[in-house]
C-alpha cells in the first residue's frame, strides 16, 4: 500500500510540474500583470538573444537526459543486486521509474516561450533531482524516498541574465560530474576502491611492460651471481666484505666454503668434519656431534641448506636410494601441484580478485561450481510445468520424511529437452535459487556442479558423481548430454556406466547429501530409452519458444529493470514482430539498443529499439555497396508487389516491414558432401537482397486452410508479376525460388497430402497438370489485382527505392496520402494544477 500511495502522490506531482507553458508567478517575484507587455517593443528580442536562449535550453535539457541515463544505471545496480542491503528492489525501481517520468515531462514538452526565467527554473529543477540522487547514493542507496515537492528548491530572483545562466549551468556540470562518479562507484567499499586503483595504476602497467619477467630474470641473475661469488670466493679485501655482506646478509650467507670470516681456510666445510648430528665414540656408543651446532653457526643458513641437500645425494649409507627417493617425491609433488593445486590456487585467486574488485565482479562465477544464484522461479517467464516440477522437488527436499512415509518420492533426475537457447540452463540456475530460498543461503545450501561433456569423457561419470557427493547437496548439470553418445549404437561402455551410476546415487534420502542430476539436450533421440526411465532421468521437461504473452511480459520486465516506463513503447508490436524468437535474441536486441543509447548519452526510445530489432532479429545489414539504378528499381518493384498484395489480401500472416537492403540469410546446415555436389549457383548465399517480414497477430500453429494457402501462393507470385507490369518484362533471375515454392503449395492442395510416388502415373500426371493450372489461375488473379492498384504499386516501389525500408505504418501513410506522422498535441497545465504548485512552493536550496 505504501508503494501505491507514493506512486499516487508522485503521479500528482508529475501531472502538475508543467512549468514552462504557464505564467512565471510560480517561482519568481514578478507578478502576473507584469508578464503582460504593455509596449509591443518590450516583447521583442533579437535573433542573437533568441539563439543564445535556445542554446542554453538545449544544454539544460541535455543535462536532464544525462540524469535520466544515470537513473538507468542506478536501476541496473538495483536489478543486479550490486547493493546487497536493499530490502525491496521493486520499490526502488518504481521510484526511479517515476522520477524518470518527471524528467520525460520536461524533456518531451513543447517550449512555446523560452526566456531567462524558464531556463533558470529548469536549471534549478535539474539541480534538485541531482541533489536528490546524490543524497540517496551517499547514504548507501539502501533506502530511496519518493521525489516530490520537498526536493524542489528554486531560489526567488527579480532578474537574471545570460551570464548568470551560464554560471548556473557550469555549476550543474560540476554537480553532475560528482553524481556520475558516485553512481559509478556505488556499492564499493574502501578496499574495493583501493584495490581497483592499485590494479589500474600498478598491476596493469606491470603486465603491459612485462616487468614481471624482467624482475624475475634480474632476481635470478643477481642470486646466481651472489651464489657463485659465495661458492668460489677468494680472500676479498675486508672493506668489500663489509660492503657486500652487512648484518643480515652475513648471517644468511655466512663465510664461503673456502675461507671463514677471518680469511683463513674454513674447516667446517671439510666432509669429514660435517656429516651427521650424531657420531660414535670409541666404545661404539652414539653421542651428539660436538661440531654440529658450531658448524651451523659458522657456515650460515645458505651453507647449512647446501650441506642438507648434498647429504640427500651423497649419503654414505644409501646414495642411490636417496637420489631415487628425492626424484620420485619431486615428480609426484610436481604432478599434484600442476593438476590439482594450481587449479585450486587459480580458482581461489580469481575469487579473491572478484571480491576485492567488488560491484558486478562479485557475482561472477569461477570454475565449474556455482554457489549462489541471483534468480529464482519468480524471474522465469513461462515454463509453468517445469516450475511445478521444481517446486515439488523443493518441498520434498525440505521435509523428505513426510513424502517418503506416503511413498511419494519425486524424481531426482531430469532431462530438459528443447531447441537451442530456449532457457534450459537459465531454468537450472533458477532452480538453484529456488532451493537456496527454501533452505537459506548458508554454506550448506545447494550448489550447481556444471559438468562439460569433455570432463565426463576424461574422468567418467562414476568419478564425477563421487566428487558431486563431496559437494552435496548439489545439482549435477550436464549440458549438451547428447554429445556423449549415450545410445546403443555408440560406445556402450559409457552408457552402461551411466545406467549403473544413476541408479545408485539418486536414491539418497538425506537432503544434506542429495545429488540432483539434470541433463539438457536439443536432440532427445540421441539419448537411450533406458536412461529416460523412472529412477534415472525420470522426468522429461519440454522447453518451447516463448509465445506472444511471454514475449510481451519479458520485454516489459527488461524495461522495468532499467526503470523505463513500458507505456512509452509499443510493446505489443515488438512482441508480435519477434514471433518465433527466443528470449536471448530479444534480450540481445534490447541490450544493443541500450548500449547505443548510453554511447550517445541519451535515454532509450522506440526508434533505437526498432533499429536494434532490425539488426538482431531481422538481420537487416547496412548497405555499403553502390547498386545500379536499374537493379535497385527491380528490387523495389519486386518487393513492393509482395507487400501490396499482402496488404490487399489480408492473410493471417500480417505484414510488418519490407526492405530491399541486405539481410542475413537463414542458411541451413547441410552435410559437407551435399555441399560439394551442389552447383555453385544453387549453393546457399549468406547474404540476400530484399525481404518481406510478416508475423501473426496472435500465436498460431504451423498449418493453414486452403484459403490461406492460396493467399500465400498469390503473395509469392506477386513479385514477378509486379516486374512485368511496371518494368515491361521479367527475367525471373531475382528470387526465382518464389514460383517453385508457389508450385509446391498448389501441389500440396491438389495432391491432398499424398506424394507423387504413391500415385499411378496417369493420376499423377493429371494432378500435376491441375497444380500448374491452379498456379496460372493465381497468377491471373494477382495480375488483375495489381493492375487495379497500379498507382499504389508505383508509389510504393518509388518510396521503397528511395528509403530502402518501409514499415507497415509507413506504407499505410503512403497509401493514404499522408507525408508524415501526425504530431501529438501536448497537454497544457490547467489552473487547478497551478494552484497546487503555488500552494507547495518550495524554499530555496542551500548551495553546497
Amino acid at each position: 500500500m505504501k508503494i501505491f500511495s507514493n506512486c499516487t502522490k508522485l503521479m500528482r506531482i508529475l501531472s502538475c510540474l508543467v512549468l514552462f507553458n504557464i505564467p512565471h508567478t510560480l517561482f519568481f517575484t514578478t507578478s502576473a500583470d507584469q508578464l503582460i507587455p504593455t509596449d509591443p517593443t518590450t516583447s521583442l528580442i533579437t535573433e542573437a538573444q533568441k539563439d543564445n536562449l535556445e542554446q542554453l535550453l538545449l544544454k539544460t535539457l541535455n543535462q536532464l537526459k544525462q540524469i535520466e541515463v544515470t537513473i538507468e544505471d542506478l536501476a541496473t545496480v538495483v536489478s543486479n543486486d550490486i547493493v546487497t542491503k536493499i530490502k525491496d528492489k521493486s520499490d526502488h525501481l518504481i521510484k526511479l521509474r517515476l522520477t524518470r517520468e518527471i524528467i520525460n515531462l520536461f524533456t518531451n514538452n513543447s517550449y512555446t516561450v523560452v526566456d531567462e526565467h524558464t531556463i533558470y527554473a529548469l536549471i534549478h529543477f535539474t539541480r534538485s533531482i541531482t541533489y536528490y540522487l546524490l543524497d540517496a547514493i551517499e547514504n548507501g542507496f539502501y533506502e530511496l524516498d519518493c521525489f516530490d515537492e520537498k526536493y524542489i528548491q528554486i531560489p526567488q530572483v527579480n532578474s537574471i541574465g545570460l551570464e548568470d545562466l551560464e554560471k548556473e549551468l557550469q555549476n550543474n556540470e560540476k554537480i553532475l560530474s560528482k553524481l556520475d562518479y558516485k553512481a559509478a562507484n556505488i556499492g564499493l567499499c574502501w578496499y574495493n576502491k583501493l584495490y581497483r586503483c592499485t590494479k589500474r595504476n600498478i598491476a596493469s602497467p606491470w603486465r603491459k611492460y612485462h616487468l614481471g619477467p624482467i624482475m624475475l630474470i634480474g632476481s635470478v641473475a643477481t642470486t646466481a651471481g651472489l651464489l657463485l661469488w659465495w661458492q668460489f670466493d677468494i680472500n676479498f679485501p675486508q672493506w668489500l666484505r663489509d660492503f657486500t655482506m652487512p648484518g643480515t646478509n652475513k648471517r644468511i650467507f655466512g663465510p664461503t666454503p673456502r675461507f671463514d670470516a677471518a680469511g683463513e681456510v674454513n674447516k667446517f666445510y671439510d666432509k669429514n668434519d660435517f656429516t651427521d648430528r650424531t657420531i660414535y665414540n670409541s666404545k661404539g656408543i652414539s653421542i651428539e656431534n660436538p661440531d654440529f651446532k658450531e658448524c651451523f653457526k659458522k657456515i650460515g643458513l645458505l651453507g647449512a641448506a647446501e650441506r642438507i641437500v648434498a647429504g640427500l645425494f651423497f649419503s654414505n649409507q644409501a646414495p642411490v636410494t636417496s637420489k631415487i627417493a628425492t626424484l620420485a617425491l619431486g615428480a609426484i609433488g610436481a604432478n599434484v601441484f600442476s593438476h590439482r593445486v594450481t587449479n585450486w590456487i587459480s580458482e581461489k585467486c580469481q575469487n579473491c580478485d572478484n571480491f576485492l574488485m567488488g560491484g558486478v565482479y562479485r557475482h561472477r562465477g569461477v570454475g565449474n561450481i556455482q554457489y549462489k544464484s541471483k534468480i529464482n522461479f519468480d524471474d522465469v517467464i513461462g515454463c509453468e510445468k517445469a516450475k511445478d516440477y521444481g517446486k515439488q522437488l523443493c518441498m520434498y527436499l525440505k521435509d523428505p520424511e513426510r513424502f517418503d512415509r506416503a511413498n511419494l518420492t519425486p524424481a531426482k533426475g531430469y532431462l530438459l529437452v528443447g531447441e537451442t537457447r530456449t532457457g534450459k540452463s537459465y531454468f537450472v540456475e533458477a532452480l538453484l535459487g529456488e532451493l537456496q530460498r527454501t533452505f537459506g543461503t548458508s554454506a550448506e545450501s545447494f550448489k550447481i556442479f556444471k559438468v562439460p561433456y569433455a570432463l565426463i569423457e576424461k574422468e567418467g561419470i562414476e568419478t564425477l558423481l563421487a566428487v558431486a557427493k563431496d559437494f552435496a547437496p548439489c545439482i549435477l548439470f550436464i549440458d549438451e548430454i547428447d554429445l556423449l553418445g549415450l545410445e546403443r549404437t555408440a560406445e556402450r561402455k559409457r552408457l552402461s556406466e551411466f545406467l549403473t551410476a544413476m541408479s545408485g546415487y539418486l536414491s539418497e534420502i538425506d537432503p544434506g547429501k542429495a545429488v540432483i542430476i539434470i541433463g539438457a539436450t536439443n536432440k532427445q533421440e540421441s539419448i537411450d530409452r533406458a536412461l529416460k526411465q523412472p529412477g534415472r532421468f525420470g522426468k522429461i521437461i519440454l522447453f518451447e519458444r516463448p509465445n506472444y504473452n511471454e514475449r510481451k511480459e519479458y520485454i516489459k520486465c527488461e524495461l522495468d529493470k532499467k526503470a523505463i516506463n513500458p507505456d512509452l513503447f509499443d510493446i505489443e508490436r515488438l512482441a508480435r514482430e519477434t514471433e518465433g524468437y527466443v528470449f536471448e535474441a530479444i534480450g540481445l536486441s534490447l541490450q544493443q539498443a541500450m548500449i547505443k543509447a548510453k554511447i550517445n548519452n541519451q535515454p532509450i526510445n522506440q526508434e533505437l529499439l526498432e533499429n536494434s530489432f532490425d539488426d538482431i532479429i531481422r538481420g537487416i545489414l547496412e548497405d555499403t555497396k553502390v547498386i545500379p539504378e536499374d537493379q535497385k528499381e527491380m528490387l523495389a518493384v519486386h518487393q513492393a508487389g509482395h507487400a501490396l498484395v499482402t496488404i490487399l489480401l489480408d492473410p493471417r500472416l500480417k505484414l510488418s516491414k519490407v526492405t530491399i537492403q541486405k539481410i542475413k540469410a537463414d542458411v541451413k546446415e547441410k552435410a559437407s558432401w551435399v555441399q560439394e555436389l551442389q552447383r555453385e549457383e544453387d549453393k546457399q548465399k549468406p547474404i540476400e537482397y530484399g525481404a518481406l517480414f510478416c508475423n501473426h497477430e496472435q500465436d498460431a500453429l504451423e498449418f493453414e486452410n486452403k484459403e490461406e494457402q492460396l493467399k500465400q501462393c498469390k503473395i509469392m507470385l506477386a513479385g514477378h508479376i509486379a516486374e512485368q507490369l511496371l518494368l515491361g518484362s521479367c527475367s525471373y533471375s531475382y528470387h526465382k525460388e518464389d514460383r517453385q515454392r508457389a508450385l509446391k503449395l498448389t501441389q500440396a492442395i491438389v495432391f491432398r497430402g499424398l506424394t507423387p510416388e504413391q500415385l499411378p502415373k496417369n493420376i499423377k500426371d493429371q494432378y500435376i497438370s491441375e497444380s500448374y493450372n491452379l498456379l496460372l489461375q493465381c497468377e491471373q488473379e494477382v495480375e488483375a489485382l495489381l493492375r487495379e492498384h497500379q498507382d499504389n504499386l508505383s508509389k510504393l516501389a518509388q518510396s521503397l527505392k528511395e528509403r530502402g525500408m518501409l514499415s507497415i505504418r509507413d506504407i499505410q501513410m503512403l497509401l493514404n496520402g499522408q507525408s508524415q506522422e501526425p504530431t501529438k498535441n501536448k497537454k497544457d497545465a490547467n489552473n487547478e494544477l497551478l494552484n497546487v504548485l503555488e500552494k507547495n512552493k518550495p524554499e530555496p536550496h542551500a548551495e553546497g
